[in-house]
């Protein structure tokens, strides 16, 4: 029997005026859950704006329709996809009537677990990691340098420290529609997964990310990955959750 701990914290950083990450962890039922981390992007306070209200219409309406839905993957996919496009269709109708959230996106990463099973969206570069043995990036950026890599054009290396890590290619509420990414995972006990935005990504390694998740707390790791992204910069808005898939 799988027992699910869970931690989230999130960060300011040391240079942002405001936090543009958002997160939501909710119950669904006895043994399922929905995690989403969202980092928003726009003028004003447009980018703290998209990421809260992305995550609690997502949330929202996960919850409600997985209530009462069949268990299976096309099924909860089904359900996650409108989700986000209905946060989308929600951002975007927003945007062109506020001329104050003009501009206004945000990544999201969401994750509904049940048992075992994770059933994983995501838009942007905010990113979902499996760590069992190893730590694997499960989700893929939607960014201009993922673009990059996928074509051969720059390496490992250069990707790390390319100027433009910061373009992403798609994003919820920036265009009328919306495609996630879906991905499924049967987690084995004490494996762990890791939700975060490119705050802590882009200032920890995942070498760094599997030493500190492996050897502490899911409450301890969080404090220490964002501390670890502090002290490498700190230069965006760090959100992590971790999820702990232990054993009764």
């Amino acid at each position: 029997m799988i027992e699910l701990i869970t931690a989230v914290g999130t960060d300011i950083g040391r240079v942002r005026e405001i936090n543009e990450d958002a997160f939501s962890v909710r119950r669904i039922d006895h043994d399922s859950y929905c995690m989403i981390i969202a980092d928003g992007m726009g003028g004003h306070k447009a980018g703290e704006t998209a990421s809260r209200r992305a995550c609690s219409i997502i949330g929202d309406r996960i919850c409600a329709s997985l209530a009462d839905c069949e268990w299976n993957s096309d099924s909860v996919f089904e359900v996650m996809q409108e989700s986000i496009s209905a946060a989308n269709k929600t951002l975007y109708s927003a945007q062109l009537t506020d001329s104050e959230l003009a501009g206004m996106g945000t990544t999201v990463v969401a994750v509904v677990v049940k048992g075992n099973r994770a059933f994983v969206c995501n838009v942007g570069d905010s990113r979902l990691y499996y760590i069992s043995d190893d730590i694997v990036q499960i989700t893929k950026d939607h960014s201009y340098v993922q673009d990059l890599l996928d074509k051969g054009l720059i390496s490992e290396t250069e990707a790390a420290d390319h100027p433009n890590k910061n373009i992403i290619t798609r994003a919820v509420g920036t265009d009328i529609d919306v495609s996630a990414d879906v991905f499924e995972l049967e987690c084995a006990s004490d494996s762990k997964i890791v939700m975060c935005t490119d705050g802590l990504s882009n200032f920890v390694t995942d070498k760094d990310i599997l030493a500190i998740v492996t050897s502490n707390t899911p409450q301890v790791a969080n404090k220490l990955l964002i501390e670890a992204a502090n002290n490498n910069g700190g230069r965006d808005n760090i959100t992590v959750i971790n999820i702990d898939f232990g054993e009764v």
